[in-house]
């Protein structure tokens, strides 16, 4: 960040001024993204390695196997080259990351703009590539040109365009992933510099904010040399093209370079989310840090063990000269040991999972079930890392608009001076016809997506001459907005609107319909057409929409009877107050309808604003104007707005935004997305708990709960709102309340604050009209138990918890009320916060993640816009579903899908698989190297405690790399217990995932207690079977031993892995069994060659074979091993005490099997309610209900 400051905040940026801006070293436009250059690669690639504790434990075993007095290699470093060749892997994958990191900085530092020459020419403005560009150059660019730098908008020429100088448009879809156009503006001190001979004499300097990320806000001035008014315009963000925007809609404008290279907000904000690491990993942790202490057990006992056995066997032998102390023989054994055993810390855990999860995540982005179509968006996996993590959610916490719902808004109904109009009846196309306007293309397309209103009784008013209200109202709705309309360069009298909000779409849309076209707007005039009538409207002030104040204002002057109106529109929450009181009977009858008709809409589930205006003097509006202006030129006044604080510019707004007339009031509906209730049914009968968190007000949310079945009907209502509880004493105690009561296992009584009206109406509309939005047909019914419904929670207690955001900031403040809070919310099987911001959304997930608890709590949030970002970065998933707002909330998660039904898939299919089958990675990685090295170590006791290799010292360094890598990885990749369309319908087959089913300290205790006992066997009998001479007289060495001992290692470490497998494909086969006969071959090539195998395993290998006593230990071993104890633990824990997943599996071999099986799994899930033998119990009941076969 270069360049001198003025003040701490401030820096100096001069126009045309080359040589004082290079006194300021600010950085030139080159862009590097790239992590490593060729002198930094080495060093920061290996810290970064080093920083993994396995790359660091194998390093110093690598030098520990130098020191020969400890070393079994003869001082070769010989863990050195699979160390190198992991490290050589990972190097070439960031290599291959940081190469296109490179081609793409290529690429962008190699654009050409044009730039306006030091001396004029003919051709003032040069093409030039984007990495020359100098802060204080002045830049041409074209439509569709991408930004090079961050630029202040000088000047926009008028004669190319429809709208005046100094109006552009521009798309951020790469900056903020949002769609839509916005509207930016030339500075007003310079929008007159049109023309490139006056910016050749531009002279001044820009006194703008240091460089930083936020993309939403600038803060700045600009003086001009020779301004006789000595005027500083004040700079914001509606006058700056960022870095990574698009010119839209525009033939060209002319900019200022005020921020270069990696001071641009773009780059500067391109942080990474932050890290998450799955549950497993920090089980990982725990169990090689068990191993690492049952490693060093092993090695004190061996070495105390060598130290006593040489003290009792070898004191006689006074030649031997043993000079050193017995705490140094000790201390010399241990490590020796300890570089003997070292492998039982598996250097291949981290590379076959990386593996395992690089394939998995494909599989995913490759499932057809998750693509969507219409938009051409697969699933996309950003953080392989946590595939596992699908598999153990408690809890979803998700967004409502454009995550439950579609955000395709369509305008449904309105309320005007107290009447109701729109009926949910498509005569759209007839009424068009009928009241024909400008020459529009209006397609059908436009209408069916974007309105769905009944016309006819609206139209025939206005044709009747009566209808000056419903003017006024679509005329203020075809006004006050922030819409563009697109130019269609192949068709330039075709319509194509663009809004930031899909909300304004319909609304706009909705006007349109009724013959109020809003055409073009300009930074001061804005045209519409009122049923064929062209009318201009001069902008005199724009009041933006807020979330603070919750409305958007504009002040126009009606040209035609030049009066001054200000026309607002907002969330009742904003409008209330500044609403005129009604005076006089018909007013107050008028707004009590018209707040009856918005709970009504609000009851039906649709989105609701309110519609005011007022007229304002001439006089008055001018003394306002000055200090609004004032307000907005003062960089003080903008800083403390942006922090928060009271400011001049929110007291303008609220100076003349009072006493509206309320004229009436809009609904959009938001349409669900497909298959959005059984979802919810499905997740929630997986044990999931679904928290919903809503900027919209309590009716509307209610209202999409009960449609969603994320409310049931049979649940228990608990509100907490700053109207009921408006204290932190009266929420504790209600919280407190509601707590004992659930301590107490009693039902508390439902709280009334939902009112029996909007339940009777919520029973009688939403139900029957908002579910059958969605396109399914089968509604789940939770009476009903089958395969493929959901299935009720017996033990769970039916309650919802409504929260709104005010009372959220309430109880937060206080760390009892805080705790109580979340301890009643876990008790619920529906929790719905509405009226929310997105900083609550994210305290709510963070609450939800740190809460205190026994059991593993993981939670995913889902949600499409860029406001749901802090709330997928906090969650431990996050889940972003490329919709309406863009692809931020995608682009910023962890998993991308495209729509909400598609987390079933993900979830309850790959999830669950994919937990399990990593699950089965690391108990096996674990169990192959604790078989390897335990055999070892046992046979130093048949020796002396000596420390004496048995293994080839190759085939050692090769059994992760080569002899068992690859089974595992299939099984991880492949393996699944039954098909995923079963899966998907059995959603109670997921709870074994939050239970920790598949790894947890009883498996790994069994797996490390059976490697160990399974090693000792292998030990034991093959030093024991092999002991008797062989027919020429001689008994078996050593090395023979450490060739059988090894061989039947890895082929126990593949074939018992065939165990653990659901499915086997043909090729597992050859994975096996190749892997087996893999070292046969290498060790008959080793044996073949003395380099290889030194002088002991010379001719080795082929001829152990040709000994009985060998095949007869071999298969010993093998039958014990694998048919009389693995065999017969599964087949015993299959039918004594089987799991959800053997009943399923076992019927559904059955092929025309027709049994319920929900209650069945069910009550295998309840063990106080299971049969002694469920799985028989099942087993006969399946088959009694199974039609018999006609023989033929």
């Amino acid at each position: 960040m270069g360049g001198a400051t003025v003040g701490a905040e401030y820096r100096r940026v001069h126009v045309r001024n080359p040589s004082a801006n290079a006194a300021l070293a600010y950085p030139s436009n080159f862009v590097r993204t790239t992590k490593y250059t060729l002198l930094t690669f080495l060093p920061l690639f290996l810290f970064e390695s080093f920083q993994k504790v396995a790359n660091g434990y194998f390093l110093v075993v690598s030098a520990l196997q130098c020191i020969s007095a400890i070393s079994n290699t003869n001082g070769i470093p010989a863990t050195l080259p699979t160390l190198l060749l992991i490290l050589a892997v990972d190097a070439t994958f960031a290599i291959i990351e940081d190469l296109k990191r490179r081609q793409a900085d290529t690429i962008a530092n190699g654009r050409q703009t044009h730039k306006l020459q030091n001396n004029q020419s003919l051709k003032p403005f040069i093409p030039t590539t984007w990495s020359d560009l100098q802060v204080g150059d002045i830049v041409k660019i074209h439509n569709h040109e991408p930004v090079p730098a961050d630029l202040l908008i000088l000047s926009v020429p008028a004669k190319f365009t429809r709208d005046e100088a100094g109006a552009c448009y521009i798309e951020t879809k790469s900056l903020d992933g949002e769609t839509s156009l916005k509207l930016r503006q030339a500075l007003s001190t310079t929008a007159r510099f049109t023309a490139a001979t006056e910016l050749f004499f531009l002279r001044g300097h820009a006194t703008v904010e240091q460089p930083n990320n936020s993309i939403h806000s600038f803060k700045g001035f600009l003086e001009l040399e020779g301004d006789r008014k000595n005027e500083k315009a004040a700079i914001t963000i509606s006058n700056m093209l960022l870095r990574g925007s698009t010119l839209r809609s525009t033939p060209y404008i002319y900019g200022l370079v005020i921020n270069t290279g990696m001071d641009t907000k773009i780059i500067l904000g391109n942080r990474r989310t932050p890290s998450k690491h799955s549950h497993l990993e920090h089980q990982i942790n725990l169990y090689i840090g068990i191993l690492v202490v049952i490693l060093i057990v092993f090695c004190c006992a061996a070495a105390t063990g060598n130290l006593i056995w040489t003290n009792s066997t070898m004191m006689p032998y006074i030649y031997l000269n043993q000079k050193s102390s017995e705490s140094t023989q000790w201390l010399l054994s241990f490590f020796y040991y300890f570089l003997l055993m070292y492998q039982f810390v598996p250097i291949s855990l981290y590379v076959s999972m990386g593996t395992a999860k690089y394939l998995q995540a494909k599989f995913i982005e490759w499932d057809l079930s998750m693509y969507h179509s219409s938009s051409n968006t697969p699933a996309t996996v950003r953080s392989m890392s946590l595939n596992e993590e699908l598999g153990q959610i408690t809890h979803v916490v998700t967004d409502k608009t454009g995550t439950l719902t579609s955000n395709i808004m369509q305008f449904r109904r309105c309320c005007i001076r107290g009447i109701s109009y729109g009926h949910s009846c498509m005569h759209l196309r007839r009424s068009i016809k009928k009241h024909p306007s400008t020459k529009i293309d209006f397609t059908a397309a436009d209408e069916d997506k974007f309105v769905n209103f009944e016309t006819t009784e609206l139209l025939s008013q206005l044709d009747r001459g009566d209808g000056y209200y419903i003017s006024l109202f679509f005329t203020i709705l075809a006004v006050c907005h922030s819409v563009i309309r697109e130019c269609d360069e192949n068709d330039p009298e075709r319509i194509i609107y663009s809004a930031a909000s899909s909300d304004e779409q319909a609304l706009v849309c909705g006007a349109k319909v009724m013959d109020f076209v809003f055409l073009s707007r300009t930074t001061k005039e804005l045209t519409i057409a009122i049923r064929g009538t062209i009318h201009h409207f001069d902008i005199l002030a724009t009041l933006e929409f807020d979330s603070n104040r919750r409305r958007m204002s504009i002040v126009v002057r009606d040209a035609q009877i030049n009066t001054i109106f200000l026309f607002t529109k907002g969330a009742d929450s904003g409008m209330e107050k500044i609403i005129k009181v009604p005076t006089g009977d018909f007013m107050c009858k008028m707004n009590e309808a018209t707040s009856r008709y918005v709970r009504d809409y609000a009851t039906e589930g649709f989105r609701t604003l309110l519609v005011g205006y007022k007229p304002i003097d001439e006089a008055w509006f001018q003394r306002w104007l000055v200090r609004y202006e004032a307000s907005l030129q003062s960089i003080r006044d903008v800083e403390l707005r942006q922090r928060g604080c009271d400011n001049r510019i929110d007291a303008c707004m609220r100076e003349i935004e009072i006493d509206l007339e309320l004229l009436g009031a809009t609904a959009v509906e938001d349409k669900l997305q497909d298959y959005v209730g059984e979802t919810i049914s499905t997740l929630r009968a997986a044990g999931m708990k679904l928290w919903m968190l809503t900027g919209d007000k309590e009716e509307t949310a209610i209202n999409i709960g009960l449609a969603t079945n994320l409310l049931l009907d049979s649940m228990h209502n608990i509100t907490l709102n700053e109207k009921l509880q408006p204290t932190i004493v009266e929420l504790t105690a209600e919280l407190r309340t509601y707590y004992f009561q659930f301590s107490k296992s009693s039902k508390p009584k439902a709280n009334t604050s939902v009112s029996s009206t909007i339940r009777s109406r919520i029973a009688a509309n939403s139900i029957s009209t908002l579910t059958t939005r969605s396109k399914s047909q089968a509604t789940l019914s939770p009476s009903r138990i089958s395969l493929g419904t959901s299935l009720p929670h017996r033990n769970e207690r039916e309650y919802s918890l409504l929260v709104s955001g005010g009372a959220l900031d309430v109880l937060l403040q206080d760390n009892l009320c805080r705790e109580l809070f979340m301890k009643v919310a876990e008790k619920c099987g529906a929790v719905i916060a509405y009226r929310v911001s997105p900083s609550q959304k994210a305290t709510l997930v963070r609450l939800l993640m740190n809460n205190s608890t026994r059991s593993l709590r993981r939670v995913l949030a889902i949600g499409d816009g860029a406001n749901d970002i802090p709330m997928l970065q906090e969650a431990h998933i996050g889940v972003g579903i490329s919709g309406q707002e863009g692809m931020q909330a995608a682009n910023s998660s962890d998993f991308a899908i495209a729509q909400f039904s598609y987390l079933r898939t993900l979830l309850l299919v790959h999830g669950r698989n994919n937990y399990e089958r990593i699950a089965k990675l690391i108990l096996y990685i674990l169990y192959k190297n604790i078989l390897l090295i335990s055999s070892q170590y046992w046979f130093t006791w048949f020796t002396g405690v000596s420390g004496q290799k048995i293994y080839l010292e190759i085939g050692v360094q090769l059994y992760n790399v080569l002899f068992t890598s690859l089974p595992i990885v299939l099984l991880a990749v492949l393996d699944a217990d039954l098909p995923n369309d079963f899966i998907a319908k059995l959603p109670i087959l997921y709870k074994a995932g939050p239970r920790q089913s598949y790894l947890n300290h009883k498996c790994f205790i069994s797996v490390v207690l059976s490697a160990i006992a399974e090693s000792l066997f292998i030990t034991f009998t093959s030093v024991k079977g092999l002991s008797c001479n062989d027919s020429n007289g001689s008994s078996p060495g050593l090395w023979l031993i450490g060739a059988v001992v090894l061989t039947l290692v890895v082929a126990l470490a593949n074939l018992k892995l065939i165990w653990w497998q659901h499915s086997i494909h043909q090729f597992s086969y050859a994975a096996y069994f190749g892997s087996i006969f893999l070292w046969v071959i290498i060790a008959v090539v080793c044996s073949d060659s003395f380099l290889l195998s030194g002088f002991a395993w010379f001719e080795l290998y082929p001829l152990t074979f040709h000994q009985p006593s060998v095949l007869l230990v071999l298969l010993l071993v093998i039958t014990t091993v694998i048919i009389l104890s693995t065999f017969s633990i599964k087949a015993y824990m299959v039918m004594v005490h089987p799991t959800a997943s053997d009943i399923v599996k076992e019927i559904h071999s059955c092929q025309t099997c027709s049994v319920d099986i929900g209650p069945m799994i069910q009550n295998l899930l309840e063990p106080a309610k299971a049969p002694s033998n469920p799985l028989s119990k099942v087993l006969d009941t399946s088959h009694r209900s199974i039609q018999p076969a006609t023989t033929h």
